[in-house]
């Protein structure tokens, strides 16, 4: 287990995706297993769904949101957005994909979709329950 834990410089694997910023401090932003991947040509890259989200978030009519991968045939995933709108804002779903679609990547566009919840599950703790989410689409395949 160690050697599948530590690369070949002795670095531990823990999974967390980050970045330092100028003054060399670091930020962990999300974890690898988090990631959805895409098909770009004939790779893959994988986006953090946290940036997605946060974006969504700017929208005036969006109050909370989580984004997961949908399996598409193939073999990668189609971001996909649950959403709770504001009490008293009206937003649709294109709407959103266009307002994600004018700004951010074509790699990040919501082409699995939004759904609108009315809660977001959370763990214990009162983190996304990112488990869920992606339990929520694991049996589902987009074309």
């Amino acid at each position: 287990a160690w050697e599948a834990a530590v690369d070949g410089e002795g670095w531990y694997r823990t999974g967390d995706i980050g970045h330092y910023d100028e003054k060399e401090r670091l930020f962990i932003t999300d974890r690898l297993k988090e990631v959805v991947r895409i098909g770009v040509d004939n790779h893959y890259i994988n986006i953090s769904p946290v940036e997605i989200e946060q974006y969504v978030l700017t929208h005036p009519a969006v109050a909370e949101v989580t984004v997961v991968g949908v399996n598409n045939r193939a073999g990668t995933h189609r971001p996909r957005a649950y959403v709770i709108v504001k009490e008293g804002n009206t937003v649709s779903a294109e709407e959103l994909q266009k307002f994600v679609s004018d700004t951010l990547a074509y790699t990040k566009r919501l082409t699995g979709g939004v759904v609108f919840v009315d809660n977001i599950q959370r763990t214990s703790i009162g983190k996304v329950d990112r488990k869920y989410y992606r339990n929520l689409v694991k049996d589902e395949i987009l074309d």
